[in-house]
Formats: structure tokens, sequence, C-alpha cells
């Protein structure tokens, strides 16, 4: 029963996306980006919190500016 358990749960995170997000973070970690994951925010046209899978924040310095 145990191993069934897993199969089904090995079967649900293939078909949600979740390899492709963790594998996405991942890479863009790897090229020196800051991740933010499962970021919630306030959809504001239908006033409900919604989620965002990934954002990625890469800040260089420029001529003792910061860009980003």
């Amino acid at each position: 029963m145990k191993n069934d358990l897993g199969s089904k749960i090995k079967v649900w995170l293939d078909t949600q996306g979740y390899n492709l997000e963790m594998f996405t973070a991942r890479t863009f970690r790897g090229k020196g980006f800051q991740i933010a994951q499962s970021v919630y925010y306030q959809d504001t046209e239908s006033n409900q919190s919604r989620e965002i899978d990934l954002v990625c924040y890469y800040t260089k310095v420029l001529s003792g500016l910061v860009s980003t």
C-alpha cells in the first residue's frame, strides 16, 4: 500500500508541472538569479489571492549604480 501511495504521488507531481518548476528554479539559481517560489499576490480584477510559481531576480552593479 505504501508503494502504491508513492506511485500515485509521483504521477501527480509529474502531471502538475512541479518537476519543470523545480528544474527552472535550479537552472536560474545556477546562473546567479535570486529565486522566489510560490509567491502570492492579490489579483485586483477578481480580488482573489493568486500564486505565481516563480519570480526570478537578477541584480548587477553598473558603474556604482544598481540595475535590476
